[in-house]
């Protein structure tokens, strides 16, 4: 490992996933600093924010320290994209650095829309792509994990207990990849709830992270969504929540995930779409020891391969290999 400095570089929060990698290179010793152009509007201000620095509301002095923080960096980390305000900035202080960009979104679908890497006037030495369903539109890029901070927890279900199952999609929006809610899936968990076979935690408004995983932990089972074909965040809390972890991944999407947390193993997900969705959660709610099951495998699959530490060691390797370019 080289002695060398990160700068993240975000147009917004993006769900805390860039500040989650830099907060945790600081842990394994590379250092790192997180910077986006703005915060989440209302609800959801703050949020997201971590340890970053928050460009269009720093005080004269706070963006100047910023600045010289981008000065010292050996490699800038761009995510998605950069907003003119912060990309004139960046665009004077890039010579002489090594270049990453990583791509967090769809193609055709916002936030991005189209390959924002065009874009950038400078040379890029590494193109990312996380490792989800992302990696069906960009096949060139490297491969890295999500990484997910939160502390391992495991509420098993008991004998006679009802099944508590937590379904809070972060967003409707529509589209191909960002769509993660289904109507068909509401009315039944409504229906399953109404009729006392299993519990229904939904969330309506925006809480922060910690609140809704503190939540999850209390739960038996987290569903993420059951229409694209790929999972999420929601995903990965669930595995160390001790979840059974509900979505529909493809074999595209679960091999990807494999690949790139080194698993010998396919992911404990329990496969479910709109089609057998009644049928799926009525098996899991009538049965005590298939939710031990699952939440038992989403255990050991969270201390098996997706340890921050352990996962930071890919950014690690590439920030080593775009020094030694």
């Amino acid at each position: 490992m080289k002695n060398y400095k990160i700068v993240h570089l975000a147009p917004t929060p993006l769900v805390g996933a860039p500040s989650k990698i830099s907060k945790v290179l600081n842990r394994v010793g590379i250092a790192s600093n997180c910077i986006v152009c703005s915060d989440y509007p209302k609800a959801l201000a703050n949020m997201f924010l971590g340890e970053s620095f928050v460009w269009n509301t720093a005080t004269a002095e706070i963006k100047e320290y910023i600045i010289n923080i981008i000065e010292e960096a050996d490699i800038l980390h761009i995510h998605n994209f950069l907003p003119k305000e912060l990309l004139d900035i960046v665009i004077q202080l890039s010579i002489g650095k090594k270049v990453v960009y990583q791509i967090h979104s769809p193609l055709q679908e916002g936030p991005c829309y189209y390959p924002r890497v065009d874009s950038l006037p400078f040379p890029i030495d590494k193109k990312l792509v996380v490792a989800q369903y992302q990696p069906r539109q960009y096949s060139d890029y490297t491969y890295v994990p999500n990484i997910n901070l939160f502390e391992k927890s495991v509420n098993l279900r008991k004998e006679g207990e009802t099944l508590k199952v937590l379904f809070s999609p972060t967003h409707n929006r529509a589209g191909r990849w960002n769509g993660k809610s289904s109507e068909r899936l509401n009315k039944l968990l409504r229906s399953l709830s109404t009729s006392r076979q299993i519990t229904y935690i939904s969330i309506d408004k925006p809480v922060p992270p910690e609140v809704l995983y503190a939540i999850r932990k209390s739960c038996h089972a987290s569903i993420d969504e059951i229409i694209t074909g790929a999972f999420h965040q929601v995903s990965l809390e669930g595995l160390s929540a001790g979840n059974v972890v509900i979505n529909n991944a493809d074999l595209f999407s679960r091999n990807v995930f494999k690949s790139v947390v080194n698993a010998q193993e396919d992911p404990p997900f329990f496969q479910i779409d709109e089609s057998n969705c009644a049928e799926r959660l009525l098996e899991l709610a009538n049965s005590e020891s298939l939710t031990r099951y699952y939440q038992e495998r989403s255990t050991s699959f969270f201390e098996g391969y997706l340890n921050p530490n352990t996962l930071a060691q890919r950014f690690v390797d590439i920030y080593d290999g775009v020094m030694d370019i």
